[in-house]
């Protein structure tokens, strides 16, 4: 899904593990013309995610053994760094995108370093939950309907500076270099829960600007990947 590569500006990434199911149907959801990077930590070659990437063209990376999601994140920001493209949308996989719901992220990257869109089930980052911005109940089926409502209610005042972000779905662009663990890191390799929340500490530190935009909204399942392996204790996998 997309386009040329020569004009494409964003790319989407969506971290999997173990399953295809969820990235599936979250890119079902997907109307915004954005390429597609398929992050992938060691699924077992018989899930077929090598195959559903490969028929759609989706670009795809793997593993040969589970690293988990901070090891994901390393990988995107390396090929992110040495890309030609300009801004990224990094995401779990366990979501619905409503159309229209990057455009908002990518004019907030014009201003900010990290902008992060509102969701029902933000986890603990509850400065994004979405019922504190539209009373609309929020489901599975009326995505679309609170996007539009957002960029309504919204246009004129689509940003709201804030202290952190949660991980399972941001943007960034090509500034967020500035803010790495390292040359090769995008967040110390010794977190695999609470690796937003580092990134986030240390932007601050250097002085950049995470931003929530309200005009952004994506539904997200949380941990559906967890709940699928029964995972209790270490996450090896997506801690969205």
């Amino acid at each position: 899904m997309g386009r040329d590569k020569e004009v494409s500006k964003t790319l989407l990434v969506l971290t999997i593990a173990g399953m295809i199911e969820p990235v599936s149907k979250a890119i079902c959801s997907l109307k915004d013309e954005l390429d597609i990077l398929i992050m992938d930590d060691a699924t077992p070659e018989a899930v077929g995610i090598r195959k559903f990437c490969k028929d759609n063209n989706f670009l795809f990376q793997t593993k040969e053994k589970p690293k988990g999601l901070t090891d994901s994140w390393n990988r995107v920001y390396q090929f992110f760094k040495y890309s030609n493209y300009e801004n990224c949308i990094l995401s779990n996989d366990d979501v619905l995108f409503p159309k229209g719901f990057s455009s908002g992220l990518i004019e907030g990257l014009k201003h900010f370093d990290i902008v992060a869109p509102l969701s029902n089930k933000p986890g603990s980052g509850t400065h994004q939950d979405i019922k504190k911005f539209i009373g609309i109940k929020p489901d599975e089926q009326n995505i679309n309907k609170i996007q539009d409502e957002l960029l309504i209610k919204f246009k004129d005042d689509p940003f709201l500076p804030c202290k952190d972000f949660n991980g399972f779905c941001f943007a960034f662009s090509k500034s967020i270099i500035r803010f790495a663990f390292s040359e090769d890191y995008l967040s110390d390799p010794k977190y695999n829960f609470g690796n937003e929340y580092e990134l986030a500490n240390r932007l601050k530190e250097r002085k950049g600007i995470i931003a929530l935009c309200k005009a952004s909204y994506v539904w997200h399942f949380k941990r559906a990947t967890v709940n699928k392996f029964n995972i209790k204790g270490v996450n090896l996998w997506n801690n969205g």
